[in-house]
């Protein structure tokens, strides 16, 4: 039995006549494709085409594409530093609500820019509560309280004398102007329909530094191979998906990439068996070039939960251009898909040393074994 186990688990199953080796690897991301918006009511994007100089940011071992963004157009200037977000900031976030309980301090700095002192009522939108949780403080528009604190819609009886309501007011602060979304048609929704049909082509070269055996995904004399080609065994390499592949596989919909976006991670596990949960190539053979492969797996990382903070990808930049003499810019708030790759798996070749060990350790095991039994 004990000679069973040692030949046929430890030295043939488990390998133990080779020494292992992690994998190391890297990729490069190359796509290719283009995206429109083609009933966007600004003419200003609806004639406009982006292709992937325009959308595809590179980053190490990956790439992020926009699925959409929200675009301001700001010069420098004094606006208020109010939009749909200021409930927030009366819970600490920020600061930028005003009242005469709640002033504004001169060259305090904010999120939005570096506060004048000013509070200025707007009188465009009542304050808000949402599910009865506090809303942004506001200032009575007229009547004989005109100027005093109110408090939300809810507020009946502080404004009425008069006939005043309880609107907004907000901190005036010196920023790039508008602030995102203060004002109606301050920012404009662009979406890059078509995003989903960008083909992704992803070269992974690995090393198996102990060996100094080096390796690819695009071999010599093998060109573009599809996942689903490679998968229908058309093609020997897979180095080549379209984007909604990808989103399928993660199980994120064009619909939910496109309003929120989504990290995204690619397994590539190299192995020789046909099988990713693998993890393993037997770097022996003659031919393992050509028997170890990587087998691609995709999940989401980011919690798809609507009510989770903040979930998804989005960041915002900006492109600043000059317009007569004086500086303006396009902040961008990008929303899409991160995609991260990561490089999996090991590989063996024979050592005499191993083998060695292996097997006296398995003949020290019999040895202790035959002493039991006699005793």
């Amino acid at each position: 039995g004990i000679l069973t186990y040692v030949g046929v688990y430890v030295l043939w199953w488990q390998r133990g006549y080779q020494t292992q080796d992690s994998v190391e690897g890297t990729i490069v991301c190359k796509l290719k494709g283009s995206a429109s918006d083609p009933l966007n009511p600004s003419a200003r994007f609806s004639s406009r085409v982006w292709d992937a100089a325009d959308l595809v940011e590179y980053t190490a071992n990956g790439f992020f594409i926009p699925t959409s963004m929200l675009v301001t157009t700001q010069g420098p200037g004094y606006c208020t530093a109010g939009n749909k977000t200021s409930d927030l900031r009366m819970e600490g976030v920020w600061t930028e609500s005003c009242n005469g309980n709640f002033s504004c301090q001169e060259g305090m700095r904010t999120f939005s820019g570096t506060q004048t002192g000013k509070c200025i009522t707007d009188g465009s939108k009542k304050t808000l509560r949402d599910g009865g949780k506090a809303g942004k403080f506001g200032i009575c528009s007229g009547g004989s309280r005109k100027g005093e604190a109110c408090f939300g819609n809810d507020d009946k009886s502080t404004c009425a004398p008069g006939g005043g309501k309880c609107y907004g007011a907000f901190c005036e602060v010196k920023s790039w102007c508008p602030i995102e979304m203060s004002v109606p048609n301050a920012s404009q929704k662009v979406s890059f329909n078509g995003f989903e049909d960008f083909s992704v082509f992803a070269r992974i070269d690995v090393m198996y530094s102990k060996f100094n055996l080096r390796h690819n995904n695009v071999p010599d004399g093998e060109g573009l191979c599809s996942l689903d080609d490679f998968e229908d065994g058309e093609c020997e390499f897979p180095n080549q998906f379209p984007i909604s592949t990808l989103l399928e596989r993660a199980n994120v919909s064009i619909e939910e990439a496109m309003l929120t976006g989504a990290e995204i991670v690619v397994s590539a596990v190299w192995s020789d068996t046909g099988d990713a949960e693998a993890y393993y190539c037997d770097l022996d053979h003659d031919d393992w070039r050509t028997n170890c492969k990587p087998y691609l797996t995709f999940r989401r990382l980011d919690d798809p939960d609507p009510r989770t903070f903040s979930h998804g990808y989005n960041y915002r930049s900006s492109r600043v251009f000059s317009d007569q003499g004086t500086d303006h810019r396009d902040l961008r708030k990008l929303t899409g898909i991160k995609v991260l790759f990561i490089v999996e798996g090991q590989g063996g070749r024979f050592d005499a040393m191993i083998t060695g060990t292996t097997v006296g350790s398995g003949l020290a095991l019999l040895s202790v074994a035959t002493l039991v039994s006699l005793n």
